[in-house]
């Protein structure tokens, strides 16, 4: 199908995008300075992408160097920041921190006080958490991965505890497709399933969680992380194991939790992997080769996220009713997306849910709170790859 026009920074000023690039992020930029004692030079460049990015995003894109990652950003290189498209430049911010911290030859996540930070928020309801697990059906378990999502420090403080507050009822998930996900993995018995990470803290725990119970029912396990610091909560390989080894710490019923995740890893049923394609400014349509080949083997494939799910269906100016399975038709197997909505990109939901939703949160707001979400599936053909 054809693909409507890339979502712009510079399509409404005052949209949630706008305001995203032009308010959010120079924060982020600038709490890295606050948090993690650069050096004298990268304060300074830091504090330029700040202001290049801040107010009207008049500044200028400044080039890395050049690789092909960046095809979708390249031609904007050298132009406004308000004048690119919002996946590619918001995305290619993160690639430029990298740079400035030297992330390839130094490793310190730059985004480390913030992540342990949000763990001790929730450190009580992850407990919790431990103690309901075993008594949660999968269904149960799939929810709380969805709703774990809410919890994301580029948009929430860190010690916003209410987005811990349960809004897993029926009338926020709108767009529901948990029973035939369901169904699916029942016929993939002891198959390949696939989990396309997003955040650290809350999130993880939850999607371990899952994790946990499907290697336990004879599912074989992918999880798949980011290889940098990204969109300041994202996992990496090192998060997760920080973050078993703290389960493991704790007494029972949460240490349990920790071990039996960390059994899987050690039998090989639970592997972590980090591909840079993940952390690449571009939509899931330029998937490498690789990847794809990788992915095509998978019974299922649980896409979590807000940016993931931007990255999924594309960025783009979609008719909210588009159905899900049109945009994500070149994906190489079955995929679900588990997204609490942060954005303005939204497909799959009815015209007689947006008027619901219209009624008490007119948009955009109903599709950037973060307190509604979707359940969205597709049984792609591997052969779509």
């Amino acid at each position: 199908m054809s693909r409507p026009a890339l979502l712009m920074f510079n399509d409404e000023v005052g949209s949630f995008r706008y305001v995203t690039l032009t308010q959010r992020q120079p924060g982020v930029v600038r709490k890295i300075i606050a948090d993690c004692a650069p050096t004298e030079a990268q304060a300074a460049q830091l504090e330029a992408l700040a202001k290049a990015i801040e107010g009207d995003g008049s500044g200028v894109i400044e080039a890395l160097p050049d690789d092909a990652k960046f095809h979708g950003i390249r031609e904007y290189w050298g132009g406004k920041w308000v004048d690119a498209p919002w996946l590619h430049g918001e995305a290619y911010i993160f690639c430029l921190l990298a740079d400035i911290m030297n992330w390839v030859t130094d490793r310190r996540d730059y985004f480390l006080p913030s992540k342990e930070h949000s763990v001790e928020v929730c450190w009580d309801a992850i407990k919790t958490g431990c103690e309901r697990a075993g008594s949660l059906s999968l269904g149960g378990l799939l929810a709380n991965s969805l709703w774990g999502n809410k919890v994301d420090l580029c948009l929430f403080a860190s010690s916003d505890k209410s987005r811990l507050e349960e809004t897993s009822c029926e009338s926020h998930n709108i767009s529901n497709d948990m029973p035939a996900v369901l169904e699916h993995l029942a016929a993939a018995a002891e198959g390949a399933v696939h989990l396309v990470a997003d955040n650290y803290g809350y999130e993880l725990f939850n999607d371990l969680v899952l994790i946990d119970a499907l290697c336990t029912k004879g599912y074989s396990c992918t999880l798949h992380v980011k290889n940098m610091p990204y969109f300041v909560s994202d996992a990496r390989i090192d998060d997760v194991h920080r973050f078993i080894a703290q389960l493991q710490a704790e007494g029972p019923p949460t240490a349990a939790v920790g071990s039996s995740l960390a059994g899987h890893m050690s039998s090989g049923r639970l592997t972590l992997a980090d591909h840079a394609f993940w952390t690449a400014p571009l939509e899931f349509t330029d998937m490498p080769e690789d990847l794809k080949a990788v992915l095509a083997a998978a019974d299922l494939c649980i896409v979590k996220g807000d940016l993931n799910y931007r990255k999924l269906v594309g960025d783009r100016h979609w008719p909210k009713d588009t159905p899900f399975a049109e945009t994500v038709g070149y994906f190489p197997c079955p995929v679900v997306a588990l997204r609490t909505l942060k954005s303005e990109v939204c497909v799959g939901v009815t015209g007689d849910v947006q008027a619901r939703l219209e009624k008490t949160h007119p948009w955009p707001k109903w599709a950037v709170c973060g307190d509604y979400g979707v359940a969205q599936f597709s049984k792609a053909s591997r052969s779509s790859s």
